[in-house]
């Protein structure tokens, strides 16, 4: 969401009823879970297919939230979790 729209949300808050503003409280209370996993998702050291350096990774896009790398000495591409038990979940 842009500034302005973000500013314009803001600036119709106070028009919400006590039930509406009840209901917005909760939702942002929620924690996802998933967001929290990904946080704690360590950064990878080397290339798990080829085992290169962490220099030879090189940023390639988001995929499912996490962040993918394509090594630059085998090209194959790769997120923190493949080659562990939680890749493709």
């Amino acid at each position: 969401m842009d500034a302005q729209s973000f500013q314009h949300l803001l600036a119709r808050l106070d028009r919400l009823t006590v039930k509406q503003k009840s209901i917005v409280q909760h939702a942002l209370q929620i924690s996802v879970p998933r967001d929290d996993l990904v946080e704690a998702i360590p950064d990878l050291k080397s290339c798990p297919h080829c085992a290169a350096d962490a220099t030879q990774l090189a940023s390639w896009g988001r995929s499912g939230g996490l962040q993918r790398y394509r090594c630059k000495a085998c090209r194959r591409t790769c997120n923190a979790l493949t080659c562990t038990p939680l890749a493709r979940l």
